[in-house]
Order: structure tokens, then sequence, then C-alpha cells
């Protein structure tokens, strides 16, 4: 049996969890998936300044144009827009899932309106390389891609879409949402993981990403003291050398001795958590702190926990 402890002064580095140097554009990450088979994160944004607003710009089918969150592209379909004007970009990744090789067309990309707005189409497997997929247009319709057509192979993991005009009332290609064929989505690769405990025979039981998600393989208990077992462990420890979050590394549970904070609570926002964190800390590559485990046994996460997610 292995146990690992931390202390709550030391920001912790633990030998059966790996930290990853991780791949992103800004800090600036707009994020709420993740959704099954739709583009679940903001990766990147850039406004080219050609449309007649400050951009991100977009609108809904009755209020355009007006100022929108870059999130209008991610998630299932609804009413909101993001527009993109000569060389403006937005980047999208997928974190519960990769797009593969399926039968017929993989990528679905709608855009509101009939102006004659055009986009280019780019994919990576690595967020780094980006690969021409083709042209999507508008005219109320929704533009098909099958990564077929050009040979691609490998996993995509991020979609960047280029606009290429300054056509209609909202100036720019108006991107409603992107999505993923059934028969193409993939296993995800966790790419943009932070923190991952695992079990000694390889498989990932927990997963801190850099947004300030969890996924777990079990189940998450909180108001509770932990209780070390006879399994695995990772365990972290309080002020008092006492354990205050555990995470079991066979069954992939945790247990933590107080309460869950997330966005939906009033003290998790962004200032909070930079200014108040200690113990376990994740941190994203600007340095923004996205998930904390306090010395009391609290957890703060700036995105989600998802329960009996890891296969």
């Amino acid at each position: 049996m292995w146990k690992k402890h931390v202390n709550w002064k030391v920001l912790i580095r633990s030998l059966i969890c790996i930290t990853f140097a991780v791949l992103l554009f800004n800090s600036n990450i707009a994020y709420a998936g993740p959704w099954y088979g739709y583009a679940d994160v903001v990766l990147d944004y850039y406004d080219s300044g050609t449309g007649s607003m400050a951009g991100p710009y977009g609108g809904t089918s009755g209020t355009c144009p007006t100022s929108v969150s870059t999130d209008a592209v991610i998630g299932e379909p609804d009413s909101y827009f993001l527009s993109l004007p000569t060389g403006s970009y937005v980047t999208v990744g997928f974190i519960d899932e990769t797009i593969i090789n399926g039968t017929g067309d993989d990528i679905f990309i709608t855009e509101y309106g009939y102006a004659d707005d055009r986009a280019d189409v780019y994919i990576s497997s690595n967020l780094t390389d980006f690969t021409l997929l083709g042209t999507a247009s508008d005219d109320g319709t929704t533009s098909k891609f099958n990564l077929a057509d050009i040979g691609y192979t490998d996993p995509v993991i991020a979609i960047k879409i280029v606009g290429l005009d300054d056509n209609g009332s909202t100036e720019g290609f108006d991107l409603c949402h992107i999505q993923v064929a059934l028969g193409s989505i993939g296993p995800p690769t966790y790419i943009d993981a932070s923190f991952i405990c695992k079990h000694s025979s390889g498989n990932n039981v927990a997963i801190f990403d850099v947004y300030g998600n969890l996924f777990l393989k079990g189940g998450l208990t909180t108001v509770t003291t932990p209780a070390v077992s006879a399994n695995d462990e990772f365990v972290i420890l309080g002020s008092s050398n006492d354990e205050v979050a555990i995470i079991d590394l066979l069954t992939g549970d945790m247990v933590i001795d107080s309460f869950l904070f997330v966005p939906t609570n009033e003290w998790t926002s962004q200032t909070n958590m930079n200014e108040y964190s200690e113990n376990f800390i994740i941190r994203d590559s600007s340095g923004n702190v996205k998930a904390n485990i306090d010395s009391y046994g609290r957890m703060f996460l700036m995105g989600k926990v998802y329960e009996y997610y890891l296969p």
C-alpha cells in the first residue's frame, strides 16, 4: 500500500500525479461545457477590428448587432451567434470527446443569416498546427465537412474559424454552433489536463483540468471526515496534519471534509480564487487559480465536478 500525503503549506507535486505543460492561447478562457457532440470551450478569440463595433459582437434572431460572449458558439444550439468579420477568428476545443473520421460527414457548422458570408475552417490535433479543412457558407444552411476529403486521420481536438468578409447588417460570418456527427465522436485525450491521479494499472481515476473542472472515476462525498483505507490513496493534509481530502486510487471516489464551491456560489470568483487560495492549487498557464482545496477541506472550482465520468 502506498500513501501520498500533502502538507497544506506546500504547492503539491505528487509522484502519482502528472503535471502537464498546457498549451493555451490566452488567459481569458471561456468555459461552460462539456457538451457531448458539441464544442465545449473557447480557446482563443481575435477581433480584427474590421467590423462596425468592437468584438466580440453578434446577436440573436431578434437583436443584432450587439455585444455577446464568445460562449455563444459553444454547446448545444440556442438563439445566439458570434460574428466574425474579415480576419477575426475563434478557436474552440473539445473536452469530452475528439473528432475522428467516421462514415460520411464529420463536422457541422451552422451560420445565421443570408448575406453570402464565408469563413475558413481549420482543424488541429495538437493546438499548435492547424490544417485547412474547407470553407463554410451561410444562406441559412449548415456547412458539412468530411475529414476524409483532406485525408486527415489524427483525432481533432480544436477547430479554428476565420471570417472572410464583412457582409450583412451584422458584419461577418455569424457562427451559431459546431456539432460533431455521432459516428465521428472519439475518446477524449484530456490534453488540457493539469493534474492527473492514476491507479497503479495506469488508468486515470481523477483529472483536474486547467478550466477548474474535476473528472472522477467514482463519486464525490462532501462534509464528511475522510478516512484512510487499505487502498492506495492520494491524501491532502490540513494545517493540523489531519486528512482533509482523499482520492481513492482504486475506486476513483473522493471525500472532502467540507463543502464544494463552484461558480454558482458567490465566493468562487477568479479574484477570490487568486487571492485566497492555499493548500492544493491548480493554476492555468497565466497563473490564475482554477481549483483549490484549502486546509479546512473546502474545495473551490472554477468549473464543475463530473462524477462517474472516467472509464
